[in-house]
């Protein structure tokens, strides 16, 4: 099966997870960190639903009843993940008449989405999906670039933003006229940054040879663009990288 990739904003959006098992306590604390308003139903909460940290969202709410057409009433969307065949054919039928997206874990036909393999490193998100046909394979992958794809790059993205962040609002005086960085120019900026050796330099907690990239790269614009309000420096180095 062939499916459309998409990244869902749910951001304050209700979404209701209908089990209350490993699987579910998953996919509840998956939905809470990208902000959504998490629901979940289901008749009991196994050990391992309050062992995972769910504890530590306060978007989050358990209702311990069997799952309701009514529960679907303002949801955004909905992930089933019960053992219970009767209630994801339910669950499937009642989303499909109320026109909202729903997944039946383990079961990607009857879903109108399914929920991929995810690295995360700070903003940076890969994903990884074989469309259904092996979960496993999927995860598989998932752990060899989780080995590629290091803390560093976290640390890389949040001094690219800030970056980013204050040559949008930079302006530079040329004869008494302002006028702000080209767009050009911008793009031309952070090709050379991406393609330098920032990243690997990050990775070895080099702050100086950071440093020296970023001035060279960045020359002509005041260090301001590249240091970090609070702290003055460039980037906190207090964590290995490696």
């Amino acid at each position: 099966m062939k499916y459309y990739p998409v990244l869902l904003d749910i951001n304050m959006k209700n979404c209701l997870v209908v089990g209350g098992g490993k699987v579910g306590a998953r996919k509840a604390a998956t939905l809470a960190e990208a902000g959504g308003v998490v629901t979940v139903v289901s008749p009991d909460f196994s050990n391992s639903f309050y062992r995972h940290p769910l504890n530590s969202y306060g978007n989050i709410k358990k209702i311990e009843r069997s799952y309701q057409t009514s529960d679907l009433d303002t949801m955004f969307l909905v992930i089933c993940a019960t053992n219970h065949e009767s209630t994801n054919i339910k669950v499937t039928a009642d989303a499909n008449t109320k026109g909202i997206l729903c997944n039946i874990a383990d079961n990607p036909e009857s879903s109108h989405f399914i929920l991929p393999a995810i690295i995360n490193r700070g903003d940076l998100m890969i994903t990884v999906s074989t469309s259904g046909s092996s979960p496993a394979f999927a995860k598989k992958i998932k752990n060899e670039l989780e080995q590629k794809f290091g803390k560093e790059y976290e640390f890389f993205l949040d001094l690219m933003g800030l970056i980013r962040k204050r040559l949008l609002n930079f302006s530079k005086t040329k004869e008494g006229m302002q006028s702000e960085l080209t767009q050009k120019q911008h793009a031309a900026i952070f090709r050379k940054l991406v393609n330098s050796d920032i990243l690997n330099r990050i990775a070895e907690n080099d702050e100086s040879a950071v440093y020296t990239i970023l001035k060279e790269i960045l020359n002509g614009f005041p260090e301001e663009i590249y240091l970090n309000p609070d702290s003055g420096n460039i980037f906190s180095f207090s964590e290995d990288c490696s």
